[in-house]
């Protein structure tokens, strides 16, 4: 990550002392007190380190980092809480910074797609306009990131991506294709024969052969063999503007091996077991939702995330579309240790974007710290945000 963007300061951060909670550090959990001072953590000890000024008594809880989402299309819910109902984008931001942070969730990038969909109400020009205001919203108490989704088959949404690339805040360019199997093929005849197998695209599977066959009629670079060489130089800006580069909906070893070589470092929401194993096979970062694995399966019939973590080939989880499904995957039951869990949602997603300040409770790191009491199911009881206390549920 180039830059940080930060709510705004509601006072200095006091120092804190969290104590007789179940600390959840990246060598595991330890009974042990949590000090935080300037905003930072000052040290993680049997006993408070020095005199403080607020003491936190976290008995029967788990202190965790804040969580780190490096997608989440949550943001549109709040802009188009009914297809016909808007909300003003800058107040919608702010709501969407709260929910978050109610989750766990003090670290966020923004999954823009910079597409044109009218089923989703999507433009280039309202994607863009989604990036300028994250970008100057006040009054936000977490940090908010831009991971911008760009549709590689359509010149405007490109170009709209290109545009962005150098904007601070930027910290994640995927590279999508509403049609599936895009660049792996050099002729009409056989991009039409793949959709005949395949009927479509597995989250539009309304698509239909003829539809697709119009497409590649009027866009003849969907399989002429240039969309392919567009896709490398738009992956190259990214990489040149310090952004990391992601696949998205990968389907066979095919496309990974293509989207690597083309620069992606990131693959998410890869659709079969063939596809993540590849991507891990070659060192790619690889991403599924949260709501997947709680909901034993992707909604779209594609790779079950619990398969995958019990392969070894799932590194992160993200919200995908439902908050609380971040902290709830901690808690999910996979066979391995909670701190494994946890890393999917806070160290890991962190080290993959450059925050080597967060994620993590360890000595230095940034005071981000959320308190759970996790029965009968996990919620926030307190949450602490750069070193200052944000919230204190009581009663729970």
């Amino acid at each position: 990550m180039r830059a940080t963007a930060t709510g705004s300061p509601l006072m200095d951060p006091p120092a804190i002392a969290v104590s007789a909670g179940r600390v959840l550090t990246p060598a595991g959990p330890r009974s042990a007190t949590l000090t935080l001072r300037d905003g930072h953590i000052a040290a993680i000890e049997p006993a408070v380190a020095g005199d403080v000024d607020l003491r936190i008594d976290a008995a029967g809880c788990d202190v965790l980092p804040g969580l780190i989402d490096l997608h989440g299309d949550d943001l549109e819910t709040h802009v188009f809480p009914r297809r016909e109902a808007a909300v003003d984008p800058a107040r919608a931001v702010v709501h969407t910074d709260r929910t978050n942070l109610l989750a766990g969730i003090t670290t966020k990038c923004h999954a823009v797609a910079i597409e044109t969909d009218a089923a989703d109400q999507r433009t280039p020009e309202r994607a863009v306009g989604y990036i300028d205001t994250i970008e100057s919203a006040r009054g936000l108490l977490g940090t908010h990131r831009v991971h911008a989704r760009c549709d590689v088959t359509d010149p405007e949404s490109r170009q709209a991506a290109l545009g962005v690339l150098e904007r601070p805040i930027v910290d994640v360019l995927t590279l999508m294709s509403p049609l599936r199997g895009t660049g792996q093929f050099t002729s009409a005849t056989a991009f039409q024969r793949w959709y005949a197998t395949h009927r479509g695209n597995r989250r539009r599977p309304a698509l239909t052969v003829d539809a697709a066959a119009e497409r590649v009629a009027t866009e003849p670079a969907l399989v002429d063999g240039s969309l392919a060489t567009t896709v490398a130089e738009v992956a190259a800006a990214a990489t040149a503007a310090g952004v990391l580069v992601g696949s998205h909906d990968d389907e066979s070893a095919t496309e990974v091996i293509g989207q690597a070589a083309a620069g992606a470092r990131l693959c998410e929401f890869p659709v079969t077991m063939e596809a993540i194993a590849t991507a891990a096979e070659r060192g790619m970062t690889t991403m599924l939702g949260a709501p997947n694995l709680l909901q034993s399966g992707s909604v779209f019939g594609n790779l079950d995330a619990a398969m995958a973590i019990a392969a070894g080939t799932c590194d992160v989880l993200c919200v995908d579309y439902h908050p609380p499904s971040l902290l709830a995957s901690v808690y999910a039951s996979t066979d391995e240790p909670i701190t494994a869990r946890l890393a999917r949602v806070s160290t890991t997603p962190a080290d993959v974007v450059g925050l080597a300040d967060r994620g993590r409770l360890a000595p230095g790191a940034r005071a981000d710290v959320v308190i759970v009491d996790p029965h009968p199911s996990p919620r926030v009881r307190t949450l602490i945000v750069g070193g200052r206390p944000i919230f204190a549920a009581a009663g729970i």
